[in-house]
């Protein structure tokens, strides 16, 4: 169920909801960027029909101005196109007997490239850190350096990038501490060693299979984004199926409990 909590216009709200098909096959098992994300998440996700997840208009836009941007991408490297290039790439390579599908958006001489969309503060948490991008993004792209070369049945990646487009830079703020020194930029990813993303693509499935069969009944304390004030801001803000989530229902109520304590037990002001 998709609500529309901030009274998006309907011309607009029709593509943000448009369904749009992502090339997955029913033999797929999952894809490196559900590999990335909570495994309890995923199938719940995997369980719930699409009718009875529930998601905010908001919550799409992100991906609609990412999907507008790639396209643009898309169009003007095709309309450029090179026999050694390949663009939107689709890979299906089996693991411990499981598939798993990825997709990159831009290879040529060796080189695999990645667009990204983000704010600016998404960047700037990162640059406070130590991190100049997340972690995900690096296991990402080394996923898909291996499932070049699974299917290549050879290495075929020497580099690895990935492209930053910050949807919401501000030249004005250059100055600020961490602040993003451009809207659009690159950085360079580490090729790892394969045996080592391998390894990690099969731990990684061995825990979705783990939630596959229920042996998995929430998500962990560090994949929710626990917030100062002890909330859960995953689950709240950025999962469709937390209300289908039983370990969620508990926390809130847990949460509702210590309000009302924590009221109860405020002096009150007699006039």
């Amino acid at each position: 169920m998709i609500t529309n909590l901030f009274n998006i216009p309907q011309q607009v709200l029709d593509s943000i909801v448009e369904d749009k098909y992502d090339g997955r096959g029913e033999d797929i098992f999952c894809s490196v960027t559900d590999l990335l994300n909570p495994p309890h998440q995923w199938n719940l996700l995997k369980k719930t029909p699409k009718h009875e997840q529930i998601i905010d208009a908001k919550d799409l836009l992100k991906a609609w101005i990412r999907t507008a941007i790639h396209k643009s991408l898309y169009e003007t490297h095709r309309d450029n196109f090179k026999d050694e290039m390949a663009l939107e790439l689709r890979i299906n390579e089996k693991f411990s007997g499981k598939t798993i599908t990825g997709q990159f958006d831009y290879y040529q001489d060796g080189v695999i490239i990645d667009y990204k969309t983000t704010s600016t503060s998404n960047l700037q948490h990162y640059n406070k850190f130590g991190n100049t991008i997340p972690t995900k993004w690096e296991v990402q792209l080394n996923c898909y350096a291996l499932l070049l070369k699974k299917s290549k049945g050879t290495p075929l990646t020497t580099e690895l990038r990935v492209i930053v487009i910050c949807t919401d830079w501000d030249e004005k703020k250059i100055f600020e501490d961490h602040y993003p020194q451009g809207p659009v930029i690159e950085y360079n990813i580490e090729l790892n060693n394969y045996d080592k993303t391998e390894r990690w693509i099969i731990e990684r499935i061995e825990l979705f299979n783990k939630a596959l069969i229920g042996e998995t009944k929430e998500c962990e304390a560090k994949e929710v984004w626990i917030n100062k004030h002890g909330v859960r801001t995953r689950c709240g803000n950025y999962c469709s199926v937390s209300h289908k989530c039983e370990g969620y229902q508990i926390h809130k109520s847990v949460l509702k409990k210590e309000l009302r304590t924590h009221i109860d037990q405020t002096p009150k002001i007699i006039d």
